[in-house]
């Protein structure tokens, strides 16, 4: 009984915690002509949660999910995530460049768009507010790829 508790405990702490902030804010323009870009491959990642332990196998709770894209005509790759927790004490879905990724994010799936989808279709099949339960980054990832 006491190990369930504490599971469960150990399980709703991992789920709060975030992941590390990035600096650097594009203006309105750069994100719009972001945001219209086509999207010729989308991979899912997946990496331990900051302050998990690396000995730790990565399962649902204490794991956190992402979608790396490569957009027609730029170099630069993009990570779409819930990103950290803002100051009215949510997440949102963010975009950041992938070269803040570290060595601990997993590939696990890959799509092809081929063009066919932009940055804002990904954007929106993300969703809005962090909700554990259900609008979380793992299904935020998964609905990306499910486009």
């Amino acid at each position: 009984m006491l190990r369930s508790v504490c599971a469960l405990v150990l399980a709703l702490l991992l789920c709060a915690l975030g992941s590390a902030p990035v600096t650097g804010d594009m203006s309105i323009s750069e994100l719009r002509q972001l945001y219209r870009r086509r999207v010729l491959v989308a991979e899912k990642f997946v990496r331990l949660k900051e302050g998990v332990p690396d000995w730790m196998p990565t399962v649902y709770v204490n794991s956190h999910s992402g979608v790396r894209v490569t957009l027609e005509g730029t170099p630069i790759k993009y990570l779409i995530h819930k990103g950290p927790k803002n100051s009215d004490s949510s997440y949102k879905t963010i975009i950041t460049e992938a070269r803040h990724m570290n060595s601990k994010w997993q590939l696990r799936d890959t799509k092809y768009y081929k063009g066919r989808v932009t940055v804002q279709d990904l954007m929106n099949a993300a969703g809005g507010t962090y909700t554990w339960w259900d609008a979380n980054c793992h299904k935020a990832a998964r609905d990306m790829m499910n486009l």
